[in-house]
C-alpha cells in the first residue's frame, strides 16, 4: 500500500536548451513540462524537488519500477565486470544463461517449443519483428489491428496504430491493415470477437481478399458495408447462409449437411444450424427435405 503522496511542483523549468536544440517531435514533455532528474520504484522526481507517480513506466517497459535494487546490483556487477554491452547476435555468456533461464523457467514447465527472438531496443522493433515473422509463415499480407491500439511509429507498426492523426504523419500510404473493433466498442450488448471469428471463417469472404478485389481500403470498405444498414460481419454471414441455402435446394446433390456447412465456413453442424435456423426461420434438414420433396413430386412439411 502507497502512503507517499505525489508532491508536484507548480513552476515550469527553464526549456530553452530543448527549444534550441531539439526536434519538435515531443509529446509527453508538452503535457508534462517537467524536468526529472532521479527515480525509484513508482516514483520520479523533478530538479525542483517535486515527486510524481509515474504512470506511463517507460510505455511499460519498467514492469519492476524504476532502479530496483535487486536488478540495478545485477547491472553494475555486470559493468564491473567489464560485461559485453552489445554483441549483436553474437554466442554470449549472457544470451545464454538467459536462454537457459527462460528455457526452465518458462518453456519447459508449460511443455512450449517456442525459440526466443531477440529484437532491437524499442517496442516497434518488436511489432515491426512480428509482423514480418507472421507474414513469412502464413504467406499472407493482411494485419488485423484494432481500434485505439497503439503499436509504434516506424511504417509497419504504424500501419497497425489506430490513432488515424498519427497514421496521417506517415507521408505515405499505410496498406495490408484491416482496423477492427475492439471489444466494447459496439456497445456491451454485441460480443466484437464473436464477429470477428464468424468474418475470418469464411472461406472466400474476408475484409482483405474483398477490399483487394474491389480496390479499395478495408476502412471504405467497412464505411460502405454499414451504409447500407448493415455491417460487413453480418453481410458476409448472410451471404454464407444465403449459399448455403443455395446449395441445400439443389436436390440432386450429394453434400451432406455438415459438408456444406464446412463449405461455408461453419466448423460444426451444431453452430451452422442455430445460425442458418436465426436467418430464414427453418432447419437446414427441412431445406433439403423439400427440395428432395419437390423433385420426387412429394409434398412436404416443414413448420
Amino acid at each position: 500500500m502507497i502512503t507517499t503522496l505525489p508532491r508536484p511542483t507548480s513552476h515550469k523549468p527553464d526549456t530553452a536548451i530543448y527549444d534550441r536544440c531539439e526536434s519538435a517531435v515531443r509529446s509527453y514533455a508538452r503535457v508534462m513540462p517537467r524536468q526529472f532528474n532521479r527515480a525509484e520504484n513508482v516514483w520520479m522526481h523533478d530538479n525542483q524537488d517535486g515527486r510524481y507517480l509515474d504512470f506511463l513506466s517507460g510505455c511499460s517497459t519498467l514492469n519492476y519500477g524504476h532502479n530496483h535494487p535487486v536488478l540495478k546490483q545485477a547491472l553494475l556487477d555486470y559493468i564491473a565486470a567489464d560485461g559485453i554491452a552489445h554483441g549483436l547476435d553474437l554466442h554470449t555468456d549472457a544470451k545464454a544463461d538467459f536462454l537457459e533461464t527462460l528455457e526452465m523457467l518458462i518453456l519447459k514447465p508449460r511443455r512450449l517449443d517456442y525459440r526466443a527472438m531477440f529484437t532491437g531496443p524499442t517496442g516497434t522493433n518488436a511489432v515491426e519483428a512480428a509482423i514480418k515473422l507472421a507474414r513469412k509463415v502464413t504467406g499472407r499480407e493482411l494485419v488485423i489491428a484494432f481500434t485505439n491500439g497503439f503499436h509504434g511509429m516506424t511504417l509497419g507498426a504504424l500501419a497497425c496504430t489506430g490513432n488515424a492523426a498519427k497514421r496521417g504523419g506517415a507521408g505515405v500510404p499505410l496498406a495490408h491493415v484491416a482496423h477492427e473493433p475492439y471489444d466494447g466498442y459496439h456497445g456491451p450488448e454485441v460480443d466484437t470477437a464473436d464477429l470477428l471469428e464468424r468474418r475470418l471463417s469464411d472461406p472466400s469472404l474476408d475484409v482483405g481478399s474483398l477490399s483487394r478485389a474491389l480496390g479499395v481500403s478495408p476502412r471504405t470498405l467497412h464505411a460502405a458495408v454499414s451504409a447500407g444498414g448493415e455491417t460487413f460481419a453480418a453481410m458476409v454471414r448472410r451471404r454464407r447462409l444465403e449459399r448455403a441455402a443455395a446449395l441445400l435446394a439443389d436436390a440432386g446433390s450429394p453434400t451432406t449437411i455438415t459438408e456444406i456447412a464446412a463449405s461455408v465456413g461453419f466448423d460444426g453442424s451444431s453452430s451452422f444450424s442455430r445460425a442458418f435456423r436465426r436467418e430464414f426461420g427453418r432447419a437446414p434438414t427441412d431445406v433439403r427435405r423439400a427440395a428432395r420433396g419437390a423433385r420426387d413430386g412429394q409434398s412436404v412439411r416443414t413448420d
